[in-house]
């Protein structure tokens, strides 16, 4: 059974159990003798909101709790009580869209992943807090907050089912989609009706994870849409590798079932669930990571240095702005540390650099040069500044696939090499390749920090860029990035327009990121020809066109307007246009006599070759 967690309204009036706790959020004694005879038995250490508001919001909040007819629960449970054979769970139509992509869902399950590998205790999960609530005339819970995750653990939960056809796992994992029994609720989630079919058609029912969208309805298709597609289609990659994709499967969904857990609050009324989640949302001060992280640092300073590091401070703000400073604060923990840590960074960089003691070796010693080391890499990724030409192209190329992961390894060459080192072209190009090549091959984001680090600590240990061991390609790695820039649903993709991008640049020029109105991602071959074109000719089904059109040899750059212009033409009258585009890609593409199957598979391994020859991955 699912953990009944409550407090002692006595034991916390009385100052005892989470008073203290409370005395954080409340401040004044009587206040919080109110607060709490307002809210009655519950567990303060997991409700109250994550910031630091004055007591008259807390007046506020007191008040909504005041006429909140109750609180069922609050509870910890493991995602398998959770999806229950009774659960059921619906979202209000008015709930916002579905907005994950395949950054939330690679770091979810690149953590869920790592947490699993640990031995003992250390592997429990906790997925954060939801917010449930029932309401009068509706079936099952409302889902207040939360309901990315539940929709993302479904979308999991539906490529867990359908990897495994047939096989003992698809029938347990069944359990967690699907209800049992005559019910009008075939599904334990029930999305806003917009949503309902397509969600049945590509998640919810047996093999839908399997099922592409029609090709007439691509474009029609809105972001909620595309994100629940992109989602999927990441997971069943990340997944579905053969046996050891099997075994890694069965073993996630054992931990997801049994040691991950989340916080649930349950409410009998949803207008007073949602009034306290906005309550909660209202009075909640933004993180302002760097804000927060200098009042934090400055504050455990000796007072007779606290003035002289403030001012240091503000030189460095002013130098690199709020934002790059607070992740300058990350990468230097990063290479404090060389270890990956998820606390608040100030509070981490307070022990590592025991700032209570001597604030001059963070301050002097690796905040204001490595202030001045990432100003370098901003200066080149703007085509400019002390690195040579080359190491700067390295640096660009860097920021069109990630903009902070390879930063820790960048500042720390800089650190200890300077920016005119005669090895720092071939270091960049290097971490170029690796970086490219880790997003390339769909590695978890814990591995891929892991591998920044190891390259940190070469930098340290190692004379030069071909001795780091860290910066090699292994063959694995390798073989994933190839399948994946082989895969029939490349254009769908995150890495998609980088990948084009980069080619273009190799081939001649640089077109700039893809934007709707000024630079647009053709695929040659028409998702949706109609019937009179000579494209079936080569393609005699729609399943043929499904499996070439999304394929990197089948995609090129044009302007919206020579987009428009192309529409769905065949090759002969399509060729032209390519031809006299500004685009490299595209001219690169109009050399191909004859758009069919084998033309749009050879230029998928012509333009690998020509990726990989720039990294010197030559057979």
């Amino acid at each position: 059974m699912p953990h009944r967690i409550v407090g002692s309204r006595a034991a916390v009036a009385t100052g005892g159990g989470y008073g203290d706790e409370v005395d954080r959020w409340l401040g004044n004694r009587a206040l919080r003798t109110r607060f709490l005879s307002s809210v009655g038995q519950f567990d303060c250490r997991l409700s109250f909101p994550r910031c630091r508001p004055a007591a008259p919001q807390f007046e506020a909040c007191a008040g909504a709790f005041q006429s909140m007819p109750s609180l069922i629960s609050v509870r910890v449970c493991t995602i398998g009580e959770l999806f229950s054979q009774s659960a059921h769970f619906r979202l209000p139509w008015f709930q916002r869209a579905y907005a994950w992509q395949t950054r939330q869902v690679a770091r979810l399950l690149g953590d869920l992943l790592e947490a699993m590998s640990k031995p003992g205790a250390g592997s429990e999960f906790l997925l954060g807090t939801l917010y449930f609530a029932t309401a009068q005339g509706q079936p099952g819970f409302a889902i207040v907050n939360g309901h990315q995750r539940i929709l993302t653990l479904t979308i999991l939960f539906a490529v867990l089912r359908d990897l495994d056809v047939d096989g003992p796992l698809s029938l347990q994992v069944a359990g967690f989609i699907s209800v049992e029994g005559a019910t009008p609720h075939r599904y334990k989630l029930s999305p806003q009706p917009r949503l309902a079919e397509f969600l049945r058609v590509h998640v919810q029912d047996a093999g839908a994870t399997m099922v592409e969208p029609m090709d007439d309805a691509e474009d029609d298709l809105s972001d909620c849409e595309r994100n629940i597609l992109e989602v999927r289609d990441f997971i069943r990659s990340r997944l579905g590798d053969g046996k050891s994709g099997a075994e890694l499967r069965a073993k996630l969904f054992e931990f997801l079932s049994h040691r991950c857990r989340v916080v649930v609050h349950e409410f009998d009324d949803e207008a007073e669930a949602w009034r306290v989640f906005n309550v909660e949302s209202d009075t909640t001060v933004e993180l302002d990571m760097a804000a927060d992280a200098k009042a934090t640092i400055l504050a455990v300073m000796a007072p007779q240095e606290r003035l002289a590091a403030s001012r240091k401070w503000e030189a460095c703000e002013h130098k690199l702005g709020p934002a790059r400073l607070g992740d300058l604060l990350l990468h230097i923990r990063t290479l404090k540390s060389r270890k990956r840590l998820d606390n608040p960074v100030q509070n981490d960089i307070c022990m590592l650099f025991a700032l209570d003691r001597d604030a001059s070796v963070f301050t002097d010693g690796w905040l204001v040069p490595y202030a001045n080391h990432y100003a370098v890499l901003e200066a080149a990724i703007g085509g400019r500044g002390p690195l040579p030409e080359d190491a700067r192209d390295g640096v660009v190329h860097l920021s069109w696939i990630d903009g902070s992961l390879w930063r820790p390894a960048a500042l720390r060459w800089i650190e200890t090499r300077g920016t005119s080192h005669s090895d720092g072209p071939l270091f960049f190009r290097r971490l170029e390749r690796l970086v490219w090549m880790m997003r390339l091959a769909g590695i978890d984001p814990p591995l891929q920090r892991s591998r920044m680090i190891a390259v940190a600590n070469d930098i340290d240990d190692v004379s030069g860029p071909e001795d780091m061991r860290s910066l090699e390609i292994e063959a694995a790695l390798r073989r994933d990035a190839t399948m994946n820039l082989r895969a029939q649903n490349f254009c769908k993709k995150a890495h998609a327009p980088a990948v084009l991008r980069r080619l273009s640049k190799l081939l001649g020029s640089d077109p700039g990121p893809v934007h709707k109105e000024t630079l647009t991602i053709e695929h040659v071959l028409p998702r949706n020809p109609p019937r009179n074109r000579n494209w079936w000719v080569h393609f005699k089904t729609k399943n043929s066109i499904a499996e070439h059109m999304h394929r990197l040899g089948n995609l090129t750059f044009l302007s919206q307007s020579d987009n428009q212009l192309a529409e769905t033409h065949d090759w002969p009258d399509k060729r032209p246009i390519l031809e006299r585009s500004a685009f490299t890609l595209s001219q690169q593409a109009a050399e191909t006599p004859e758009w069919n199957r084998q033309a749009i598979l050879s230029r998928t391994e012509v333009l690998i070759k020509i990726l990989f020859k720039a990294w010197d991955l030559t057979d």
